[in-house]
């Protein structure tokens, strides 16, 4: 290979800058002749993908009124004897899993991370 050691510094300048440009170069090339992926391309439907999920989780909020959820909520934490015993993450699992079975569809469930373990390594 080349020794840059025993070259002289305007040598190695010009090695260095043509390098750069040559690299700069087959990246334009390889951008142009679409082996590169373009990247402004992917993060623009990343975003459009976020701003529908937005849009769409806007739709139903717009649609349903969740008050009723916690006001219910409330209630519980209010009045319920033994709240202590159901940790927050259990009661937010519960309304999970009240949703999906809503759906009335045997092969749609919610797991919990617990349950998803066991059902993993069974």
């Amino acid at each position: 290979m080349y020794d840059l050691e025993n070259t002289g510094k305007g040598k190695r300048i010009f090695i260095y800058v043509t390098v750069a440009v040559a690299s700069f170069l087959i990246g334009w090339q390889a951008t142009n002749f679409g082996l590169i992926t373009n990247l402004s391309g992917a993060i623009s439907g990343v975003n459009n993908q976020k701003k529908e999920i937005t849009d769409s989780v806007q739709k139903t909020k717009d649609k349903v009124d969740m008050g009723l959820y916690w006001t219910v909520w409330d209630e519980l934490e209010n009045r319920y004897a033994d709240k202590d015993s159901i940790s927050e993450e259990d009661r937010v699992y519960g309304g999970i899993k009240g949703l999906v079975s809503s759906f009335k569809d045997p092969y749609t469930v919610f797991m919990t991370p617990d349950e998803s373990k066991d059902f993993s390594d069974s």
